[in-house]
């Protein structure tokens, strides 16, 4: 799966979202701004049905949750929740594990403290805010991933980078 955004102001007709094995293409419908990140939880297509399932994206300073609309041939916007605020001044990166959105985000602090690291979980379903974990404070992350429910995996910006992987309080597995 790949995210087409538009390439020049020329251009006309909102994002689109490839699947690289068939080659079609949907339009995410409704945007009010450019999509920057993606994360779906994907159901298998069936008869030539276009890849289905639970989409999300960053959209400036909102998380977005998208649902596919036959008779529109293309992503319908659900609901919307801030992506800053509560732990993330910008968000690196989203992942969706089951019914939960992994938000890895980054506190811009003053120049004498560093950026502080976070991970913001939040319930897909309800929207609910199940906490936001302060990663570690030796790392600027660039980019996460939830590897497991509970678990995660991140790269820092460090040069050369690394890789870090964590597990976050069991209790917000019940939510």
């Amino acid at each position: 799966m790949a995210l087409m955004n538009k390439g020049t102001e020329e251009e006309e007709g909102p994002s689109r979202l490839v699947d690289c094995l068939s080659g079609t293409a949907e339009h995410l419908l409704q945007e009010t701004g450019p999509v920057t990140k993606v994360a779906m939880r994907a159901v298998a297509p069936t008869g030539g049905a276009p890849i289905n399932g639970t989409l999300v994206s960053v959209q400036e300073d909102r998380v977005v949750r998208y649902t596919y609309g036959e008779a529109e041939k293309g992503w319908l916007p659900m609901w919307d929740l801030p992506a800053t605020g509560k732990g993330v001044n910008e968000v690196r990166s989203i992942d969706l594990v089951g019914n939960h959105l992994y938000t890895f985000g980054v506190i811009f602090a003053d120049s004498n403290a560093g950026n502080i690291s976070t991970l913001r979980v939040q319930h897909l379903g309800t929207g609910k805010h199940l906490g936001t974990w302060r990663l570690n404070d030796a790392i600027t992350i660039a980019a996460g991933c939830a590897s497991g429910p509970g678990t995660f995996m991140a790269v820092t910006q460090d040069v050369p980078p690394r890789f870090v992987r964590g597990e976050l309080p069991k209790q917000f597995l019940d939510a």
